[in-house]
């Protein structure tokens, strides 16, 4: 067995869709229509591991959602683009052992965690 993806309700998903471009999700294939549209993305060849589900019913990320990790190559680079686009960590980036970690969020309040593996 192997995990498909994570589909994550959202209440705007061109704004979504944008804020996860910037950590390099590809947006790769539509399903329904309207008020019921999912969009597949997946991160450079992988496969497509994060469904954003635009829903009309939508509620805020719910309080006992934990988070999605992302491997990235330069964590500075990727904050200072975040920064560029009015997002910042909730902390500046720590070292745990042989990675960098720091949290942020997306335009719903979901959780993203950003890893750097150093050296």
């Amino acid at each position: 067995m192997q995990l498909s993806h994570t589909c994550l309700t959202v209440s705007d998903l061109e704004r979504s869709l944008a804020f996860y471009s910037l950590l390099g999700f590809e947006p790769r294939r539509s399903i329904g229509s309207g008020p019921a549209t999912s969009m597949f993305s997946g991160l450079s060849e992988d496969t497509d591991r994060l469904q954003l589900r635009l829903t009309d019913d939508f509620e805020p990320a719910m309080t006992r959602f934990g988070h999605i990790a992302v491997d990235v190559e330069d964590l500075d680079a990727l904050l200072g683009l975040l920064a560029e686009h009015g997002v910042v960590p909730d902390q500046p980036p720590t070292p745990t052992g042989s990675l960098r970690i720091c949290f942020v969020h997306d335009p719903d309040g979901y959780a993203i965690e950003l890893i750097e593996e150093e050296g």
